[in-house]
């Protein structure tokens, strides 16, 4: 990369005049996470939990994700759909 004179348009010389320039690639859709590594616990007293989703190592064009709500089994230990969560699906969408 040359250096010039802004005014001039003159190309500056010298060791001081050269810099090293990394160009990040985020050109690519990226992945889809979830923020929380480890599973997602909440008391069944609380009204609410949040799931966070993230995209991360790209950000190229809209990416979108469907996602269904679940009940793993019927056992007491486990949430079940309509007493202890809504089902729910649909689609995120990160642009």
């Amino acid at each position: 990369m040359q250096l010039y004179h802004a005014t001039t348009d003159e190309e500056l010389i010298g060791q001081d005049t050269k810099t090293r320039i990394t160009i990040i690639d985020d050109d690519k859709p990226g992945q889809i996470y979830f923020q929380e590594t480890k599973a997602v616990q909440a008391l069944a007293t609380e009204k609410e939990c949040e799931v966070v989703i993230e995209r991360r190592n790209g950000s190229d064009g809209v990416v979108t994700v469907d996602y269904v709500t679940l009940e793993l089994d019927t056992s007491e230990q486990t949430a079940t759909a309509g007493r202890d969560f809504e089902h729910a699906k649909g689609t995120l969408e990160f642009k």
